[in-house]
């Protein structure tokens, strides 16, 4: 994936004054002019629609980055500055995709990971007894995460296609999240640094075919057994022809196993 452009699209009248509230004071025209400033840098990578409306999860990470987010990163200058604001907004929209923090002190989220503290992304996350990480991180030396890894921590929602601006991300990990559903977005395709993509044992769906085109992905978990393993014969939600594991409703009513295929070549 190549850096978002700083080529930035014009913002129309009736998007400039979203980030205003109706009785704006004075005090808050400074905050209302981060909101508009920073408006057009994501309009480029997410398009002008979901900022139409203020529930949607990239208008709430918008708002989270422009007025709340205690970092405050400056408005773009260069494309190192655009790279990093893109990823942030990316993490933030993830988070609010996922039901990570619906209101005030209130989160579906088994852990928060320090996702939206204001500290540099890849520390949004801990190490664990065994020494692996959990949240994101596994920064390289220019601050670009490599790993997102929130199986097991109760995310609803959907994936949002933004998962698409990590453009170098190596291990993509959300598995055991029985709330996340949806289609999965064809933008992971743009995460050309993919290697490990783990996301069965979910209500993720779709044809992820698109994977196989990914040049160093090497590992693939979905729910992609086709029932014919087991006596319910239940579809598979995800069609993958190049997955490495896929998994899918056992012969006992709560199992789930997954199973090596044995056709998966890349």
């Amino acid at each position: 994936g190549d850096n978002v452009m700083m080529k930035l699209p014009a913002v129309p009248a009736g998007l400039r004054r979203l980030g205003e509230s109706p009785s704006a004071h004075s005090s808050s025209s400074a905050n209302n002019s981060r909101f508009k400033d920073l408006l057009p840098f994501v309009i480029t990578v997410s398009g002008q629609d979901v900022f139409q409306r203020h529930n949607t999860p990239q208008y709430r990470a918008l708002k989270w980055l422009a007025l709340q987010d205690g970092l405050q990163l400056p408005i773009p200058s260069n494309k190192i500055e655009n790279q990093r604001l893109v990823q942030r907004y990316a993490l933030a929209t993830i988070h609010y995709a996922t039901n990570g923090q619906l209101e005030e002190q209130k989160t579906y989220w088994k852990k928060s990971y320090n996702f939206l503290e204001p500290i540099h992304e890849c520390e949004w996350n801990e190490i664990n007894d065994s020494g692996s990480l959990r949240g994101v991180g596994d920064c390289d030396e220019f601050g670009n995460v490599r790993i997102l890894s929130l199986y097991e921590n109760e995310l609803h929602g959907v994936l949002p296609r933004e998962i698409g601006l990590l453009w170098y991300l190596e291990s993509l990990a959300l598995y055991d999240n029985w709330s996340l559903e949806g289609i999965v977005p064809p933008e992971v395709e743009d995460l050309g640094n993919l290697k490990t993509f783990y996301i069965h044992r979910t209500r993720l769906q779709g044809n992820i075919d698109f994977l196989c085109n990914l040049p160093v992905l090497q590992d693939e978990m979905a729910d992609c057994a086709d029932g014919q393993r087991d006596p319910l014969h239940q579809e598979a939600r995800v069609s993958c022809s190049c997955c490495k594991q896929c998994c899918g409703p056992g012969k006992e009513e709560f199992s789930y196993p997954c199973f090596m295929m044995e056709q998966a070549s890349q």
